[in-house]
């Protein structure tokens, strides 16, 4: 019998091959250095922890699948079925209103202590609702449960003690500044100019004593007003007196517009503060007195008369018409009276100033 022989080193080489081969067909081997295969898990991920599940699904590992994920509780791939709050597959268990699985809500009581009552805990710590007749903390209009932030005037959400919001004398609100405000003397968005105010008038002197014709004007305001080129007329609009430049009439004070400075400072030698020639006179009888400022803007006018109502012992009686205060309407003649003082009180306060 003839036997095979088989050459040693060409089979080794025949076998290293096949090994090398079968390794590649399977995607494993036993690494010669670690001892260890290498294998793919079902998510591709080498040496992976993920496997197929009963429902045919890559689970666990880099996945986001927990085995048997799609199976129901009665094993169901796919399935419907599910466990009540007891786990009982497909049961009719319930949570109350308590929180009691199967309970009949005879557990629930409120805050007050009242079962089935409706009172809760709010956001801001009190019990409310239900019997206690206390609303929740409602929310602020900055959107804090129980703030006290709230909606001005303005239309701003401001916190609590915030008045920047002011009403202007117009009826408007504002927060910037640009609200309108009463003058010193009550006129709304007023400079302060109208709070000059015609006071005295004396337009009709005695025999006995004649200072010539006189006007006083008074600044009711708490400020200093500047009343240089302003402008005094008679109801003739050619009569005009130009007060000099820079007369500055000091607040709650009087200056005294005369026909004849000569004639006045004679008669009054203790008042200083007068200015002097008007260059006209007034009317007897009847006449009007008109203050403008340097704009043209009337400021003040009296339409005076010497008969009833208006005082009579001014018409040439050694009395002045004056004015019972400042704040009265000097349109009207009941707020004039003869002056208490013979011959009038020339810058100086009437009789209620």
């Amino acid at each position: 019998m003839k036997k095979n022989k088989i050459n040693l080193s060409t089979g080794n080489l025949i076998t290293t091959n096949v090994i090398i081969i079968l390794c590649l067909f399977y995607y494993s081997c036993e690494n010669t250095i670690t001892k260890s295969s290498d294998i793919l898990d079902c998510n591709d991920v080498l040496n992976g922890s993920a496997s197929v599940d009963d429902c045919g699904l890559c689970t666990g590992g880099t996945t986001n699948f927990e085995f048997n994920e799609l199976m129901d509780c009665e094993g169901e791939c796919g399935g419907s079925a599910l466990e009540d709050c007891a786990g009982v597959c497909n049961g009719l268990a319930v949570l109350d209103e308590c929180d009691m699985c199967g309970g009949d809500n005879s557990t629930c009581t409120d805050c007050v202590g009242i079962i089935n009552g409706f009172a809760f805990t709010d956001n801001c710590g009190d019990c409310v609702g239900g019997t206690t007749g206390i609303d929740a903390c409602p929310f602020d209009c900055a959107g804090i449960e129980g703030g006290t932030s709230w909606i001005d005037a303005c239309g701003e959400c401001v916190v609590e003690g915030d008045l920047s919001c002011i009403q202007g004398c117009d009826g408007n609100w504002s927060n910037d500044g640009s609200e309108l405000l009463y003058n010193d003397c009550g006129v709304c968005d007023g400079d302060n100019s109208t709070c000059i105010v015609i006071n005295e008038i004396n337009y009709n002197s005695s025999d006995d004593f004649n200072p010539e014709d006189w006007v006083e004007l008074y600044n009711s305001s708490e400020s200093p007003i500047n009343i240089g080129n302003w402008k005094f007329r008679d109801e003739a609009n050619d009569h005009v007196f130009i007060i000099p430049e820079n007369t500055i009439l000091s607040a709650n004070d009087f200056i005294v517009l005369c026909k004849d400075a000569v004639a006045f400072e004679t008669l009054f030698p203790g008042v200083n503060n007068f200015i002097g020639d008007l260059g006209f006179g007034l009317g007897g009888g009847s006449d009007m007195v008109r203050l403008f400022d340097s704009n043209e803007i009337l400021i003040d006018e009296v339409e005076y008369d010497d008969d009833d109502p208006w005082p009579v012992e001014a018409d040439g009686g050694g009395y002045t018409l004056e004015l019972i205060h400042p704040s009265l309407d000097n349109s009207l003649a009941e707020n004039w009276l003869a002056s208490m003082v013979l011959y009038g009180s020339p810058a100086e306060g009437n009789g209620d100033e």
